[in-house]
């Protein structure tokens, strides 16, 4: 992926240390091309594309390469020269199917979402508050594309932005960061998603650097490896490209090279001595792209995360504990700590570790049930039955799996679910709730002491066991095992050892 300010036409006066026929955009652009072609990104989000350069030029030429492409436009200031310029975002049509997409202009995202605090949004009469007029005036904005990655069937969000460049406005540029967060949260939730929960790509001109370069009594210097600069022009030095990774979904392989020698970490830009201001007659845009190899995850791996995650909203319950617990079902379905309070019977969580992994999950088996749907009769669509299996880890995922399916595709198309080895994924409350409506349909079998039952996640942590089980005991000397029946409700631990 690669996120690129490739300098539009419109703005190339301002750099007028460039001859001009190395500024002229006949010249510049089919470098440009020859460079974005030259990554083969899968991912690329550009800056600073004229309206007409998209329409005419890159759309066309990108889709004869294999990508799709969407743009959102930053509107030209009333009697500013040139046309409307914007963000765009390009993905390859084989990796990536797009779901939806969406701009936004960030002046008119609600600020009340983005947890600014009250008073930079009070008394706008204030005679040094300039901060909300220019906020609002202000026409930079983002574009998000919802994505399926095809090879592993996931959802992925890209998000394409850049942010204000006046240095004299520090507060506004930083309401704008707020606002797009706020915009990607919002817009994951209008889907059901949750934000923590999908794998995120930002790309971009933010504009701001990422760190001073000298202590001060505030602040001191870390050394850490940005790179010194993305950005030389005659006036100005600095890093201000950034690729921002959701640190759980993403693992970096590479980082692209910078076309200068490699600095010590955290090098001021000064120390760049090989790279003369951009526009010129190799570099084509007075930025630098900015990119990397960077990997999904995989979705298989379970977090350990025990923390309790109270997700009653998730699987349509939160009415039901909201009569139980006598609170809002916005408080049940908020995410808390470990270190929250006393679990009781009334507290509907479940485990977060195994919640995450069984979203990360869901849009693949979905993808694949409703495929095989599809391929039934029409007069049996309507009346097929979902049988859920699951061992072990999987008993967990197939419990949550379960829960949700009858959710949103309705109880009448659960058949039933069995559990071998099964684990407690969830509080008295979640077992409550599952028994209410899949207990009569979940078996559980156990095969002597399994650990996944006997040593994991135990009742004493609050956790229980769902549905009706049955223990498979072996004995010495025995040649069939002894059986003991758990009916619905029941959680036994060391049942064979009676």
């Amino acid at each position: 992926m690669v996120t690129y300010n490739i300098l539009a036409d419109k703005y190339s006066s301002f750099n007028a240390y460039c001859p001009p026929q190395f500024l002229a955009w006949q010249y510049r652009y089919p470098r440009l091309l020859a460079e974005l072609e030259a990554y083969a990104a899968d991912l690329l989000f550009l800056q600073e594309v004229e309206e007409s350069v998209f329409q005419e030029q890159l759309q066309p030429r990108l889709q004869q390469r294999g990508y799709s492409s969407l743009f959102h436009p930053r509107r030209s200031p009333q009697g500013s020269p040139g046309p409307d310029e914007g963000v765009s975002l390009h993905f390859r049509a084989s990796t990536f199917t797009r779901i939806d997409s969406l701009g936004v202009r960030l002046g008119d995202a609600d600020l009340t979402e983005a947890l600014l605090p009250a008073a930079c949004c009070s008394n706008p009469r204030h005679r040094h508050n300039r901060f909300l007029p220019t906020l609002a005036q202000r026409e930079e904005g983002c574009l998000m594309a919802l994505l399926r990655h095809e090879p592993s069937q996931r959802h992925l969000l890209a998000v394409s932005t850049h942010l204000f460049w006046n240095p004299l406005f520090p507060d506004v540029k930083l309401a704008q960061a707020a606002l797009l967060c706020s915009s990607i949260a919002r817009f994951l939730q209008q889907h059901r998603l949750a934000p923590g929960d999908v794998p995120l790509v930002v790309g971009g001109d933010f504009n701001s650097t990422w760190q001073k370069y000298s202590s001060d009594q505030w602040d001191q210097v870390r050394r850490v490896g940005e790179p010194p600069l993305t950005t030389r022009t005659n006036r100005f030095s600095g890093t201000l490209d950034y690729l921002w990774l959701s640190k759980q979904h993403w693992q970096v392989a590479k980082t692209l090279a910078m076309p200068y020698r490699e600095a010590p970490a955290a090098a001021p830009p000064e120390s760049v001595m090989d790279l003369p201001p951009c526009p010129n007659e190799v570099m084509p845009s007075d930025h630098l792209a900015v990119g990397g190899v960077d990997e999904l995850s995989s979705i298989f791996h379970i977090e350990m995360d025990t923390a309790r995650e109270y997700a009653a909203e998730y699987f349509g319950l939160a009415n039901d504990t909201q009569r139980a617990t006598g609170t809002s079902s916005s408080s049940s379905s908020s995410t808390k700590g470990s270190q929250g309070p006393q679990s009781s019977e009334d507290d509907f969580f479940v485990l977060r570790g195994f919640l995450r992994a069984h979203k990360a999950m869901e849009p693949l088996y979905m993808a694949q049930l409703n495929k095989l749907a599809a391929q039934l009769p029409p007069h049996s669509r309507a009346s097929y039955r979902l049988w859920i299996v699951g061992h072990s880890d999987g008993s967990s995922l197939a419990q949550l799996a379960a829960l949700r399916a009858a959710f949103t595709l309705g109880h009448d198309k659960m058949g039933g679910v069995f559990l071998f080895g099964a684990q407690r994924v969830g509080s008295i409350a979640f077992a409550r709730a599952y028994n209410r409506v899949l207990g009569s349909q979940t078996l559980r079998v156990q095969y002597g002491w399994d650990p996944a039952t006997e040593a994991q996640y135990l009742p004493a942590s609050g956790l229980r066991l769902v549905g009706s089980g049955y223990a498979l005991c072996p004995a010495a000397g025995q040649a069939v095992e002894r059986l003991v029946e758990q009916p619905v409700g029941s959680d036994m631990p060391l049942a064979c050892a009676g």
